[in-house]
């Protein structure tokens, strides 16, 4: 009988099983046993963080995107600087990677690039393909707007990349969103609360692409590169 059966109260003995097998890809038996120590590790921060973790990285490996994304930010919850107990090379990085595969996976391109950029923070800025641009913006109010809080933004430049900073000019305190920002596209859809008002007025920092093509390209290639560098 193994010793985490002889001991169930042995809650780690399941996290490192969990992580040797999903080092040598037996990916069931792995997330078994990160969800057996998620069970047994309810009030122990480490045990859950380094569970979700190691889940995270099975679900994306199984092709289950979304739970992937959901469950770092479970680890991420429980310990915000992530460093697994066991093997410190494994930690925050490798967790943002995980969102940066899942998201490029379901062609949410500016999310992808996100947590690439958390990972490797020069890249946008070193890209000759990629321009950095501020402008001022008016919102497009919809009809749901004052039930939503939901409101678009339309940029002058198209094949947007990634929005680095957004803010009301008229209230500097407004708690702002951003819910999507459709591929290749000049539209940023955004909640705020307060509700957008058709007067307000946002102060927008985006990076666009002149060529989409050539970015995604190069995007793919740097997720490849980064993937390489963490393993």
């Amino acid at each position: 009988m193994a010793a985490n059966e002889r001991d169930a109260l042995n809650i780690g003995s399941y996290v490192g099983q969990g992580w040797s097998y999903a080092k040598i890809r037996n990916l069931k038996s792995a997330e078994a046993s990160f969800i057996k120590a998620l069970a047994l590790g309810a009030d122990d921060n480490d045990i859950l963080a380094d569970s979700y973790a190691g889940l995270a990285g099975v679900l994306l490996a199984q092709r289950l995107y979304e739970a992937a994304i959901t469950n770092v930010g479970f680890a991420l919850f429980y310990e915000p600087d992530f460093e697994l107990k066991e093997d410190p090379t494994i930690n925050i990085d490798d967790l943002h990677l995980v969102n940066a595969e899942a998201y490029f996976s379901l062609e949410t391109f500016y999310k992808s690039v996100e947590y690439i950029g958390k990972i490797s923070p020069e890249y946008l800025d070193s890209n000759t393909n990629i321009v950095s641009h501020v402008e001022t913006l008016s919102p497009t109010i919809s009809s749901s707007t004052n039930t939503t809080g939901n409101a678009t933004l339309t940029t002058s430049n198209r094949k947007l990349v990634l929005v680095s900073s957004l803010k009301n000019v008229n209230i500097p305190t407004a708690n702002i969103s951003i819910l999507d920002v459709p591929n290749g596209g000049n539209k940023i859809e955004i909640f705020s609360n307060p509700i957008p008002r058709e007067t307000d007025q946002y102060e927008v920092q985006y990076y666009y692409a002149e060529d989409y093509g050539v970015y995604i390209a190069e995007l793919t290639k740097k997720l490849e590169e980064v993937k390489n560098d963490l393993n």
